[in-house]
């Protein structure tokens, strides 16, 4: 029996969803590859955020 505080489907920790199937492992590992090569396309593109000096605005 499931206490009325107890989640069902995924755990919650804090306000972060924790995955409970291999695929879901699966697709939030790519979702984030493909966030790293699209930072790493724009640090190529524009350089490092702290490579030039901020503005004045």
């Amino acid at each position: 029996m499931r206490s009325s505080g107890e989640a069902t489907g995924a755990s919650v920790i804090g306000s972060m969803d924790v995955a409970h199937t291999f695929d879901d492992l699966v697709e939030m590992q790519q979702a984030a590859d493909e966030a790293h090569a699209q930072v790493l396309e724009l640090r190529d593109r524009y350089g490092r955020p702290t490579e030039a000096p901020w503005s004045q605005e």
